[in-house]
């Protein structure tokens, strides 16, 4: 036999508006982010590594070096916390957290004309 819930009983959704902004406003910090990669990072790193991802203060960075993964990730265990803090500061973002994952390479962008 089935329980039923009573009317009274609320279940807990999100406004899909909140999430909507929320989503439109990471995408945004995630453009500004990839166009001020090699700023932030140097122009060395912003050969293999780009930015994928924002979500709830985790910024995931792809790399698409796999000899230099490794490496990369021990370093940013020390340099990190003063990325973050550039980052946060210059983007109005609030990171707190960190990935580094294999990736392809970037896709490159082309302006196309018809």
């Amino acid at each position: 036999m089935r329980e039923k819930k009573g009317r009274h009983e609320k279940e807990r959704l999100s406004p899909i508006g909140h999430i909507i902004s929320k989503n439109s406003a990471e995408l945004i910090k995630l453009e500004q982010l990839k166009n001020a990669w090699s700023y932030f990072v140097g122009h060395g790193n912003s050969k293999i590594t780009y930015p994928i991802s924002i979500r709830n203060g985790l910024l995931v960075i792809g790399c698409h070096n796999m000899s230099v993964l490794e490496d990369l990730r021990k370093s940013a265990i020390k340099t990190w916390p003063d990325l973050c803090d550039r980052i946060n500061s210059i983007l109005k973002l609030h990171l707190d957290s960190l990935e580094i994952v294999p990736c392809d390479p970037e896709p490159e962008v082309t302006n196309q004309t018809n």
